[in-house]
């Protein structure tokens, strides 16, 4: 009874604070790799004013160096460092996103933050709950942002999902599924190296415990896992499986990864959710952009919200104009949830998730 108390005391998401400093000179961002979804960032960088790309360091061979050196974000301005410790000592950043191989991230952003530089992680942050551990403590300790890219919390189909749960639309949610769905496709050779690749829970999966935890608002308090791999040219990539997450609040989530998509299939990636709450369902298809409402009333196709982009979100809050996206708790307890996850199908075990 004792142990079932403390679960009913775990904390919803942390709401996103302010910085404490603010800006009125350009922000200075500086990237370090170029391996997953730094794209959006340099969108970002491209289109809104005080803010430039001052630096860059490719620190693996297989980073997307060409795509960097051609986006509009790349300019005159934009110096090229040989080394993640040159840029992080030499280009005197205010922000640093962090994009280089996923087992690289911890350590670049562990940099980073202790020399005081914001950092703007692709997903996971960390690899290991060890890392994870050290990135949290350093982050708090610091008081230094940290946020990771967890894009989809401002597609409109999320985004608006997440503002109806809040305002009552279905009730009190209970129960959720998630599905992520990738084309395998050509992959880069180090997704065969276990220490750089880290899993496919953390690397695909992470979407959809994400979502999950921002359209709910609540915090997951066990997990059970499995995975396999079928693919012969990476048989050390999990390609499916299957997550089964208890809720803090009594409620469960049941998601889904794959990279079993077709390569014929019209889109890369098919991600879907279902919220069922105590007055109606939600349910997003996130690749079609669409979602629909399901209550007493009948079905609806709902009108969807048009939200600021991530990482837009994350540079308005460092220059004191916003709040920040996510607080670092809330970064880390999504990255947590996955490597207990991994661990939980590793291990074939269900794992409890720490009280907070």
């Amino acid at each position: 009874m004792q142990s079932e108390q403390k679960v009913q005391q775990r904390k919803c998401s942390p709401v996103p604070q302010r910085t404490e400093q603010t800006y009125t000179e350009p922000l200075r961002i500086g990237l370090v790799g170029a391996s997953g979804h730094f794209g959006a960032a340099l969108r970002v960088i491209a289109e809104l004013e005080n803010v430039q790309l001052v630096a860059v360091a490719f620190i693996h061979p297989d980073d997307n160096a060409r795509s960097v050196r051609n986006s509009a974000a790349y300019g005159p301005h934009t110096v090229e460092y040989e080394t993640a410790e040159a840029l992080i000592e030499q280009a005197r950043a205010d922000v640093l996103i962090v994009d280089p191989p996923y087992g690289l991230h911890a350590r670049v952003s562990l940099a980073a933050l202790r020399q005081g530089i914001a950092v703007y992680s692709e997903k996971p942050l960390a690899t290991t709950l060890a890392e994870l551990n050290a990135l949290k403590q350093t982050a708090i300790e610091s008081g230094v942002p940290l946020a990771a890219m967890y894009e989809l919390r401002a597609h409109p189909v999320v985004a608006t999902a997440a503002r109806l749960v809040r305002s009552g639309a279905i009730g009190r949610p209970v129960l959720a599924s998630g599905q992520k769905s990738y084309k395998l496709g050509q992959r880069p050779a180090w997704y065969s190296d276990r220490a750089m690749y880290g899993g496919t829970i953390p690397w695909v999966a992470i979407h959809a415990i994400d979502w999950t935890r921002f359209i709910t608002g609540c915090e997951y308090a066990a997990v059970s896992a499995h995975q396999l791999c079928t693919a012969p040219e990476l048989p050390e990539v999990e390609t499916a499986g299957t997550i089964h997450l208890e809720r803090a609040d009594g409620g469960s989530a049941v998601i889904t990864f794959d990279y079993l998509r077709p390569a014929a299939a019209p889109t890369h990636s098919d991600d879907r959710f279902r919220i069922a709450g105590t007055k109606g369902v939600l349910v997003g298809r996130i690749s079609q952009g669409r979602l629909t409402l399901l209550d007493d009333s009948g079905s609806k196709e709902i009108a969807l919200d048009q939200p600021t982009p991530l990482f837009a979100q994350f540079l308005h809050g460092m220059k004191g104009a916003a709040r920040l996206p996510m607080t670092t708790e809330d970064a880390i307890v999504s990255n947590e949830a996955a490597l207990l996850a991994l661990e939980s199908a590793e291990r074939h075990v269900r794992l409890p998730f720490p009280i907070r």
